[in-house]
């Protein structure tokens, strides 16, 4: 089975973001592990707020994962800001993962949006094997 690593938002609903991924990847039959980057306030109508966890939460959520799991992929969602953006691509460069795919999220379907580091989020394009 393959170690797949997902960073990306939390979405309640779980139509989109971590927990839609998780679900994907468990179908398959591989191990899903996540890494929260946002957390959305949302429902099927739409998103209300959208709230960066803290980097140096993510860190640690990082730090544990990579110590502890041969990942095999990464699959990267919603970045919300630029910081964000710079220091998953530094850690992502750090570990020298075989495959990266990148999925922009840069706004929810009703148009809240969700990145606000577009310029940003297409430094780490060069570090994926598919964009999206």
């Amino acid at each position: 089975m393959a170690i797949i690593l997902v960073i990306a938002g939390f979405d309640p609903t779980g139509g989109a973001g971590l927990q839609a991924d998780l679900k994907t990847i468990t179908v398959l039959g591989e191990v899903g592990l996540t890494v929260a980057t946002a957390l959305t306030v949302q429902d099927t109508q739409g998103v209300e707020a959208s709230y960066v966890v803290e980097k140096k939460i993510v860190k640690q959520q990082l730090d544990r994962l990579f110590s502890d799991f041969s990942i095999d992929a990464v699959k990267i969602g919603m970045l919300p800001n630029a910081e964000m953006v710079n220091f998953i691509g530094e850690r992502l460069s750090q570990h020298h993962l075989p495959h990266i795919v990148i999925d922009p999220v840069i706004r929810a379907k009703k148009g809240f949006i969700l990145n606000k580091a577009t310029e940003a989020l297409v430094k780490l394009f060069p570090l994926a094997e598919l964009i999206t």
